[in-house]
């Protein structure tokens, strides 16, 4: 016998997950868009602090922008799982051979 949550609750922990992560990334983004250079690249030091800066918006934007695709990715899952078990126990106990999302 398979002891779980309430699908109900479970899904609402994977609403929670995935705002909370969301959250968490779009405050990264903010920090990293406030990462700025307040003066002309000149040298040749400043040039490569350019560089750097660029490599650092990057790489931060694109963690960011697949931390929240991987969230939702995750919820969704998460809903069609519990939502399959739940309809299984409703359906009297039949087996859950496989989910698509």
């Amino acid at each position: 016998m398979l002891d779980m949550d309430d699908p109900d609750e479970v899904i609402a922990a994977s609403g929670k997950f995935t705002t909370a992560l969301t959250t968490a990334a779009g405050d990264v983004g903010t920090v990293v868009d406030d990462l700025v250079l307040h003066s002309r690249a000149d040298s040749p030091l400043d040039r490569a602090l350019v560089q750097k800066l660029e490599w650092i918006h990057t790489t931060f934007g694109n963690a960011v922008s697949a931390a929240g695709s991987q969230a939702e990715t995750t919820r969704d899952i998460t809903v069609v799982g519990a939502r399959a078990i739940s309809n299984s126990d409703i359906d009297g106990g039949t087996a859950v051979r496989s989910v698509e999302v």
